[in-house]
């Protein structure tokens, strides 16, 4: 993080779009779904050498590339199923009985709770929000599949089809951030 802070501090003004799994790093823990599936537990490891909270080196973070004046589209956090999604279909295929692998909206809104409150923390006129909750979940439910169509590469990577649901939200903020800083200000 510290290498690719120093590049972008170094680099022209541009739109940065930010995806990370923000619920994995700020709870340090993998997810478990409502039914039980868990993700793999290898390969996670938090280096912290400056003794700051995950929180507050994101924060910071962020907020060194705002004040640089880089505008930024924070993706909030995608769901996550804690299991394979393409893998869970492929074993059922054929079965009368398969249901689509949804998670309640409520296990989402719990992990997600400490990633909102880090990107809602961060204000600037050079921010814009995409939330992929609003395009893949419900009042109810978030969905591993919408109109027959699979929209995860495997527990918590969009497809080609789930990306076909965020990007245009992605391109419409970059194109209002373009807007609004190509405007001259007036004195």
């Amino acid at each position: 993080m510290k290498n690719l802070n120093s590049f972008l501090l170094s680099s022209k003004k541009s739109t940065i779009v930010i995806s990370q799994r923000f619920p994995l790093y700020l709870s340090k823990d993998f997810y478990t779904s409502s039914k039980g599936f868990s993700e793999d537990k290898e390969g996670l490891e938090l280096f912290n050498d400056e003794n700051k909270s995950i929180f507050d080196g994101f924060h910071e973070t962020h907020k060194s590339l705002i004040d640089y004046g880089h505008n930024l589209i924070l993706i909030y956090p995608i769901p996550e199923f804690g299991e394979n999604i393409p893998n869970y279909y492929k074993k059922g295929f054929g079965k009368l009985d398969l249901k689509d692998l949804n998670e309640p909206r409520a296990f989402y809104d719990e992990r997600t709770k400490e990633s909102f409150l880090l990107l809602d923390s961060l204000k600037s006129k050079n921010i814009e929000r995409v939330y992929p909750s609003d395009l893949l979940c419900d009042d109810e439910y978030c969905f591993s599949m919408i109109d027959n169509k699979i929209l995860y590469s495997d527990d918590d990577h969009l497809n080609q089809n789930g990306v076909d649901l965020i990007f245009p939200e992605i391109i419409s903020k970059i194109k209002k951030l373009s807007i609004s800083t190509s405007k001259p200000t007036s004195k």
